[in-house]
């Protein structure tokens, strides 16, 4: 930092200001590098180049991966020091969209069904005939494709369920006739 600087401030100024001896700043640019400087070079040079393979799309785990493969001595928190360091992150996965919809096609586009655009008042909605069966349970079971809050109610005491019609309700126990 202080060699980034000398060009701006002077240094016996920044050593005051960072609190370390000029004589301590001065032995330490003539000192080589360390062990351990020289081994985070050789690594950060292997990280770049993982990374850049990966169409950055590696993080440090994965390119801690690739270190590990190929024998390289670093931990997790090394390799995150390093890429961090040199700014390297691994780019986001693009979110994942579906797509159903082609509407860039020559094929014929169908035709509303009736039962959709008719002015009847049970217009859009479906009957589960399956479901009426003698036997079965009765009810009107009706499916209402614009449900809506607003919707009038069905009318009262109407039933397509020939069960209901002839008096047949159903109790705690069962069918009662009555």
């Amino acid at each position: 930092m202080i060699t980034r600087h000398r060009d701006e401030f002077p240094v016996r100024l920044m050593c005051r200001v960072l609190e370390v001896a000029p004589s301590g700043y001065y032995a330490a640019r003539k000192r080589p590098p360390s062990w351990h400087a020289l081994i985070d070079e050789v690594l950060m040079a292997r990280v770049r180049i993982i990374h850049a393979e990966s169409d950055e799309s590696y993080g440090a785990p994965r390119v801690h991966m690739e270190l590990q493969a190929e024998g390289l001595p670093a931990s997790p928190k090394r390799v995150a020091r390093l890429m961090r360091e040199d700014g390297l992150a691994a780019r986001p996965r693009r979110a994942y969209r579906v797509r159903t919809t082609d509407s860039n096609h020559d094929d014929p586009i169908a035709p509303n069904p009736p039962a959709a655009t008719s002015k009847s008042p049970t217009r859009g909605r479906v009957k589960l005939p399956h479901l009426m069966r003698a036997g079965r349970g009765c009810g009107d079971v009706t499916w209402s494709v614009a449900a809506s809050p607003l919707a009038p109610p069905p009318p009262s005491g109407a039933s397509s369920c020939p069960q209901t019609s002839a008096g047949v309700r159903g109790g705690a126990d069962g069918p009662v006739v009555g």
